[in-house]
């Protein structure tokens, strides 16, 4: 068995285990020696592959907080801002990401749909290498900050009627 058949196979095991809605085209062994992909499979990559940068991302700032802020007296991540904390997890950040950072994103470029995101996941990541600056967590501490204000912003007069 060739070098190349045998880190295919390794990756696509891999694949099975650590990411359990991967296409199941890129399963397949038998296509390893196909050149291109097909529209269709260029999208599910490209949708898989931004599953699992978001998970990152969401992982990796769950890590960041715990640094500023420790974990909560149930051994849970927290994001704080002045006397306020609010419980953190992989899904409240994937969601946040979402809903603040990749709709927008599709708003702007409807045709490109996964790439697009896929392209501004692998810039931010470069750019954090290369620079060290993690504009992606400001982003997300900024909306949590935003929304901390808006809970304790007073309530305009109104008659309920």
């Amino acid at each position: 068995m060739k070098y190349e058949n045998i880190a295919v196979t390794q990756l696509i095991q891999i694949l099975k285990e650590k990411v359990p809605d991967c296409p199941a085209w890129m399963l397949d062994e038998s296509r390893m020696h196909d050149k291109t992909l097909t529209h269709q499979e260029l999208m599910e990559f490209a949708e898989c592959m931004v599953k699992r940068q978001r998970y990152i991302q969401a992982a990796k700032y769950l890590i960041y907080c715990k640094e500023r802020f420790g974990l909560d007296a149930n051994g849970d991540y927290q994001f704080s801002y002045k006397n306020l904390c609010i419980y953190l997890d992989v899904e409240v950040i994937e969601t946040l990401l979402i809903h603040q950072m990749e709709r927008p994103l599709l708003e702007e470029n409807p045709e490109e749909k996964y790439i697009a995101l896929w392209r501004f996941y692998t810039n931010n990541e470069t750019k954090e290498t290369e620079t060290g600056v993690t504009w992606l967590f400001d982003f997300i501490d900024d909306v949590f900050i935003k929304g901390f204000q808006l809970l304790n912003s007073p309530l305009p007069n109104s008659s309920v009627h």
